[in-house]
């Protein structure tokens, strides 16, 4: 019996570890459908053929990709006060810790991670004013200096947010 009592309490606390960590994965597949919202996911595989596809003037890319097992991004323009103001209320008290958070030219940014072990695991990005919304997940093990200098290279949607971090 005592047995069974605790087999219930470990699955029920690894659930809701893991229900919590999904959150995000949640909001894109919640959205991935959807025609007004763009998607872009990068996979693993993908990181591993650009690091080895890379060559020896890329090795700040390499060094920082080689670590990344994920990436994925959602943006849309529909109701994106809405959809900012959603995916912070998904994410509000989930194991994400506030890294920064700032609001500008009618932007808001706010920058979230998730840590096992003082590494960063994964780094989100939500950003929303009244014309856009984006949402964009890092996961892997992140060293956000060398994220903010690769994003500046990669020149994607977004990306320009990144360098906030280390301004702050």
């Amino acid at each position: 019996m005592k047995l069974t009592s605790i087999i219930t309490a470990l699955l029920f606390f690894s659930l809701t570890a893991w229900s919590q960590a999904d959150v995000v994965d949640t909001h894109f597949k919640d959205y991935a459908d959807n025609p007004n919202f763009s998607t872009v996911v990068v996979s693993p595989k993908m990181f591993q053929m650009i690091t080895k596809s890379a060559n020896a003037n890329d090795s700040e890319v390499v060094d920082v990709l080689k670590d990344l097992k994920g990436l994925k991004i959602l943006r849309t323009e529909m109701k994106a006060e809405q959809m900012y103001a959603d995916a912070n209320k998904r994410i509000q008290g989930k194991t994400y810790e506030e890294l920064l958070t700032v609001r500008e030219q009618g932007s808001q940014v706010r920058f979230l991670t998730r840590e096992k072990n003082n590494v960063i695991e994964e780094l989100v990005m939500i950003v929303g004013n009244k014309k856009e919304f984006s949402l964009i997940s890092f996961v892997g093990k992140i060293d956000l200096a060398k994220l903010s200098r690769l994003a500046k290279k990669l020149d994607f949607q977004g990306a320009e947010h990144l360098d906030k971090i280390n301004k702050k």
